[in-house]
């Protein structure tokens, strides 16, 4: 795998060009406990917490708890965050210790494991956050949002949430097909879904849903079960498909997005980031890629464009997986990654 990640670094032509932190949620009350510190020579700059989540037992696909050793560790992202003006304290890699499934009925496969870990994740995600820093956690499969987002409502109950995805990740064990978790993070953040797990699986005693409907929204979207579409009608939770993007544009979609869950602007704002959002020719090695996707520049552009209204304050980087490919692939889809996440702390690519 080293061999790869040379490559990568080597392979890495985009121009990034940094800039400066606007803070316009500086105001609000939750900022009392704000991430950004004022440096001696007047620069501003994030005080960040790197959390790797080595989890993929969401899914049945192996390979996808190996990325952040990869992506943190071999391309080194902290020593990058840090040359850009950072402050960065690396949390280590969260492994797990795998416990014994009980049976149970309904379709929530692997449900034990998933709640242990994850109870594990909020833990460390609410210690980032209440030091008053970024929330880094790079995945791993997408059911570590379960956690992420349990430990960031958990400091910040007003807090809101755009999951950027091919898929939504709302269903239930009476809406999901396959029973796997990495589809249901969503759901575990709302109440009126979260009781629906109770008759069909065992329920985490450790979490508490947060999040009303109306401070979530999606991007990306193109593959959603039947059951989710219904869900999020009924919610009226703020969707958009890639035909809206077609018909919009990305920056519009952004803003209406934003404007949705965050009108005034001073609510803490957590991105959970499916690679899989891409199109498979930017990130081919995913477990589940879907044709028709974002572009990497309407990637970054989402990114940015949420760094820059001074209210990001956590995100999470999941379902990169290098087993999923050759070489050549597994280079695009780490580059893609490596250079999304930089997007969210400032640098913008020309």
């Amino acid at each position: 795998m080293s061999a790869i990640v040379n490559k990568v670094l080597k392979s890495s032509n985009i121009l990034l060009i940094p800039r400066g932190i606007r803070s316009r949620c500086l105001a609000s009350s939750w900022n009392k406990n704000s991430i950004v510190q004022c440096n001696v020579d007047g620069s501003k700059s994030l005080r960040i917490g790197v959390l790797g989540a080595s989890f993929e037992m969401g899914q049945p696909k192996s390979g996808v708890a190996k990325s952040p050793d990869i992506l943190i560790k071999e391309m080194n992202m902290i020593k990058q965050l840090e040359d850009m003006g950072h402050n960065v304290d690396f949390k280590g890699i969260l492994k797990h210790d795998p416990v014994q499934e009980i049976e149970g009925k309904g379709m929530a496969l692997n449900r034990e494991n998933v709640h242990a870990y994850n109870l594990k994740l909020k833990n460390e995600v609410s210690n980032i956050l209440k030091d008053n820093r970024f929330c880094l956690v790079i995945g791993g499969d997408h059911s570590i949002g379960i956690g992420t987002v349990s430990g960031f409502t958990n400091v910040h109950p007003n807090g809101c949430l755009l999951w950027v995805d091919a898929h939504s990740d709302i269903n239930t064990p009476d809406t999901s097909d396959s029973g796997n978790m990495h589809g249901m993070p969503v759901a575990y953040q709302i109440s009126e879904l979260y009781d629906s797990f109770k008759d069909k699986c065992s329920v985490c005693d450790w979490h508490e849903p947060r999040l009303s409907p109306d401070r979530i929204a999606f991007i990306g979207l193109r593959s959603v079960d039947p059951g989710e579409v219904k869900t999020l009608k009924d919610l009226n939770i703020e969707a958009y498909y890639m035909n809206d993007i077609d018909e919009l544009g990305i920056n519009e979609v952004i803003r209406r997005s934003l404007r949705k869950i965050n009108p005034n602007n001073d609510r803490p704002l957590h991105v959970s980031f499916d690679i899989d959002s891409l199109d498979p020719s930017e990130a081919p090695t995913t477990g589940t890629p879907v044709r028709g996707g974002l572009t990497l520049r309407e990637g970054f552009r989402i990114l940015y464009e949420c760094h820059k209204s001074g209210c990001l304050t956590a995100l999470d980087m999941v379902e990169v997986n290098t087993y999923l490919g050759n070489e050549k692939e597994s280079i695009k889809t780490l580059t893609s990654a490596e250079q999304l996440i930089l997007s969210a702390f400032g640098q913008l690519v020309r």
